[in-house]
Parts: C-alpha cells; structure tokens; sequence
C-alpha cells in the first residue's frame, strides 16, 4: 500500500472511508455475544476487508473516477459487507459485494460525476 501511495496509484481516503465506516458501524450495532471492541476490529481485520480496503478500492479501471465517487463506492461498499456480515455471520461476501459494486461503479461516476461549465446551455442548443 505505501508502494501505491509513493506512486499516486493509491486512494487514501477511500480506503480510510470504507475502513473508518466499518468501524463504527460496528462499535454503534455490536454482536449480541460478543463485546464491541473486539467485534468492531474483528469485522475490521478479518477475511478480505484488508484486501479490499487496499488494493480492491484502489484499482483503477473498476472504481469511479472522482473523489466524490469514489467516496460514495467506498462508503456503500463498507455498508453493504456490514449488512451482509450481520445477517450472514462468518460468509465472507465481500468479494461478491465488490464485484456488485464495480458493475454499479459507471452509474456512480454519471451521478457523481463533473459537468462541464454551460451544460445544461448545450444540452438545450441541440
């Protein structure tokens, strides 16, 4: 990951977002048998979340390409893998989560994404 970062190929916010949401999501909705701390860093550090949060949002043909998308990809991917770690225990879905992502990822970037200045004024002129 410093590799990337010394590259310009890494994505800091983005991973920290997804790891960072992770987090809290897990110290605000803890598991019913297990203290909040180690369930929170449990979600955190186990299965592909490193993985993910490291190489998976930070490719650079599958992810949006502005930093608001690329916000958005992280902070719906954090929430989907909680969700599906919750209801489904020890299943790791993140990868499937990731694959769903990067299919939704072009309708992130069209919502997300710069306009140029007088668009709507071209759009009208044709």
């Amino acid at each position: 990951f410093l590799w990337l970062l010394y590259k310009k190929q890494a994505n800091l916010t983005s991973s920290a977002t997804f790891v960072l949401a992770l987090l809290i999501l897990s110290l605000i909705f803890p598991s019913a048998d297990a203290e909040s701390a180690y369930f929170a860093y449990s979600i955190v550090l186990s299965g592909a979340i490193p993985f993910i949060a490291l190489f998976g949002l930070n490719e650079s043909q599958t992810v949006p390409m502005t930093e608001l998308g690329k916000f958005v990809f992280a902070l719906v991917s954090a929430v989907l893998i909680f969700i599906s770690r919750k209801l489904f225990g020890g299943y790791e879905w993140g990868y499937i989560i990731m694959l769903l992502m990067n299919a939704i990822s072009p309708f992130i970037e069209e919502y997300t994404g710069h306009k140029p200045y007088n668009a709507e004024k071209l759009d009208r002129k044709q």
